[in-house]
């Protein structure tokens, strides 16, 4: 609750005098002047002090005022600190909205305020402009102004376009490419008709503009666009055949011919080693790849540490909470069940060694290029049909489809560039 602060101009200061304070002290005894011109006159002859001895004192005031400084604000430190351990140990022991705790192990902030170092979970309130951050307070959301500012805005005022895009093509009356409202009549057909481009920039400009603000929310908004327009495009029956998606068709959008989320990460990735798929896309498996076999490991370390004694599920999903870089095992609780898992980490190393090698042979600069990312970032070429596939140029393209998963997950960067440094990969 607010309190009406007093107007400054009309408030008095403890200790001031007021006007009838100041007629009555007007009034003063020629005794007490007398007096007072007799300790004027006492003073004179005051010794005077050593300019050197003064100057001494004054140093040694300003040495004691630093050191009382430095002193407060260490200890000010020494509690923003404590506050934050405490604030972290309670965010990584309180589950996210979805289920989750270790999303602060995954480099992105999930379901706290926006403001760094700030661990608050409760009373959140999201930014009306964004729709991607959240905030624990007013003085937050103004302390944080100046950064997610520029962030801010341009997703505001593209979710403001894709609105009055998709309203248009709502009442869109249909003609012979588009049936009316093609939303609920002609899913997957977007493709065929230019009444849809407008609508379709628009998405792909929200998920441009969201890219820019780092949190876990915005990548959560991010999947989504990206899986609505595969809804409404997704009309290359050539890819359809490469993935081998027996019955799809792309005026029949179900979860079964469509979507692959939550499928099974374990499985083996000839189906794509095999196809034609994007460069860019195997770069992304790779690393799904290898965050599920660091998880596997872990699992197998912290089980020799606890000892010959099986330790119990719980346990077990303690260890996930508390070092896992992935969700994966949140989902699979048959895996973390399991008393030892040398022989999925067989498995899985084995996977994480093709792909490796088979986006080497697409691209030779792919993986010594996250060494450097800043080379090939600077330099991009689009369109695609612009460079050569297999060639140093296509890696700008790639690295910024890339970059930043790497870069949110430092655990499967370092596992990465070790196979880039060694013969691991071969």
């Amino acid at each position: 609750m607010c309190t009406t602060v007093p107007d400054a101009d009309n408030t008095s200061t403890p200790g001031e005098n007021t006007s009838d304070e100041v007629e009555s002290n007007e009034h003063v005894s020629s005794e007490d002047e007398s007096d007072s011109s007799t300790i004027k006159a006492s003073d004179q002859h005051t010794p005077e002090v050593d300019s050197s001895d003064e100057d001494v004192f004054r140093e040694n005031a300003a040495k004691t005022n630093a050191f009382i400084q430095t002193m407060s604000t260490l200890l000010a430190v020494s509690e923003r600190i404590s506050e934050l351990s405490i604030n972290k140990s309670r965010y990584v022991a309180t589950p996210q909205a979805n289920g989750l705790f270790n999303r602060s192990k995954l480099g992105l902030p999930w379901g706290v305020c926006y403001v760094e170092n700030c661990l608050i979970t409760d009373t959140l309130c999201m930014c009306s402009g964004c729709k991607a951050v959240f905030y624990c307070s007013k003085i937050h959301q103004v302390v944080s102004f100046q950064r997610h500012k520029e962030e801010c805005r341009p997703v505001r005022d593209m979710l403001k376009e894709l609105a009055e895009e998709e309203s248009k093509l709502r009442e869109y009356p249909g003609d012979d490419e588009l049936p009316a409202n093609p939303f609920e009549t002609a899913p997957g057909l977007f493709n065929f008709s230019e009444a849809t481009s407008p609508y379709l920039d628009a998405k792909c400009r929200v998920i441009s503009a969201l890219s820019r603000i780092d949190n876990g929310l915005a990548v959560e908004h991010m999947l989504f666009h990206c899986l609505e327009m595969l809804k409404l495009e997704a009309t290359d029956e050539r890819w359809c055949l490469a993935v081998n998606w027996e019955g799809y068709r792309c005026d029949n959008i179900d979860p079964e011919s469509l979507g692959s989320h939550e499928k099974d990460v374990f499985e083996d990735p000839n189906m794509l080693i095999n196809s034609a798929a994007l460069l860019s896309h195997l770069v992304c498996v790779t690393q799904v790849k290898i965050r599920l076999l660091l998880d596997l490991r872990m699992l197998q370390r912290e089980a020799k540490k606890y000892g010959p004694q099986s330790a119990s599920y719980e346990t077990k999903m303690q260890w996930v909470r508390e070092h896992a870089i992935s969700e994966i095992l949140y989902k699979r609780p048959d895996i973390v069940k399991l008393n030892s898992w040398k022989a999925l980490i067989t498995s899985i190393n084995d996977q994480v060694k093709r792909l490796y090698k088979y986006v080497e042979s697409r691209n030779k600069y792919c993986w010594p290029a996250l060494a450097h990312p800043e080379q090939y970032l600077q330099k991009m070429i689009f369109p695609e049909d612009h460079y050569e596939r297999g060639s140093e140029d296509e890696m700008g393209p790639v690295l910024l489809m890339t970059w930043k998963s790497w870069a949110e997950c430092r655990p499967a960067l370092t596992a990465i560039r070790i196979y880039a440094t060694s013969d691991l990969g071969h």
